[in-house]
């Protein structure tokens, strides 16, 4: 009972306990029972087969989350356990989703463009940018040419934008250490990047090989896909170098925000 929010995600919950009670280890609280709940609620809505629509699917959820379990904390060689429904059991998640099929010129043409939208809230966590206290929206749009029934061209590009409520969440230069708020380190942890915000666009193109004929979900496919992304998040996207501002970086950070990618792919549904 009584623990604090940024106490728990510091670590630091038994320290503090220790300074406000001396000599008072042994009487650290033991838990309380409580109960909590969650839901989920979810909406689909399909429809198709007429005028240019091959198909349509809406969907929605509303999730209210259950609270995380305990934590362990060790303090002076002693590991106590640190109870958090208290401190996790006001998050909810709202998604909303579509997606559409459309002929665009029947057996030459064929497009499907989807969206989403997400809105992830914490209402015990005022403080730590998370995942759990965000808000996203993306957009898809692919085009398929049917050149011939097993050959096709693909080109397809998407676009998306995240938001921290909490502050800055993302890296969006290789000296971001030094461009957070009002230029000043945080080194007590609780901001990790220097933007608050996170945008992304990708592009792709090439050609497929459908043995089975057109349609843009028919599989197996091989593909050979030329794609490009731009992100302002520095770096954003999988490498084997390690990405630390350390000074002991041998590696290094660099300023990238583009990044190329040229690759064989094949895809079989079972």
């Amino acid at each position: 009972p009584n623990i604090g929010y940024e106490d728990v995600i510091r670590g630091e919950v038994l320290l503090n306990y220790t300074e406000e009670n001396p000599f008072r280890l042994l009487e650290f609280p033991n838990p309380i029972p409580t109960s909590a709940s969650s839901m989920k609620a979810i909406g689909y809505l399909g429809f198709g087969g007429f005028g240019p629509v091959i198909w349509n699917n809406f969907y929605a959820t509303y999730e209210r989350l259950h609270p995380d379990g305990p934590v362990m904390e060790n303090f002076q060689g002693q590991d106590f356990l640190i109870h958090l429904t208290e401190l996790t059991d006001e998050r909810t998640v709202f998604f909303v989703g579509n997606e559409i099929q459309l002929k665009i010129i029947p057996k030459k043409w064929d497009i499907a463009w989807a969206g989403l939208y997400g809105n992830h809230q914490d209402e015990d966590n005022n403080i730590l940018p998370s995942d759990h206290d965000r808000t996203y929206a993306s957009t898809v749009l692919r085009s398929q040419v049917y050149i011939r029934p097993t050959v096709h061209l693909l080109l397809e590009t998407s676009m998306a934008k995240e938001f921290s409520r909490n502050g800055n969440a993302y890296r969006e230069h290789a000296d971001s250490i030094f461009m957070n708020t009002n230029g000043q380190t945080n080194n007590r942890g609780l901001e990790f990047g220097d933007t608050d915000t996170r945008y992304t666009w990708q592009g792709k193109g090439g050609f497929v090989l459908n043995p089975l004929g057109i349609g843009i979900f028919t599989r197996p496919s091989l593909r050979i896909l030329y794609g490009t992304q731009y992100s302002n998040q520095n770096n954003a996207f999988g490498n084997q170098f390690v990405e630390t501002l350390d000074q002991y970086n041998v590696f290094g950070n660099v300023e990238q925000h583009w990044h190329h990618v040229l690759a064989m792919e094949t895809e079989v549904w079972f």
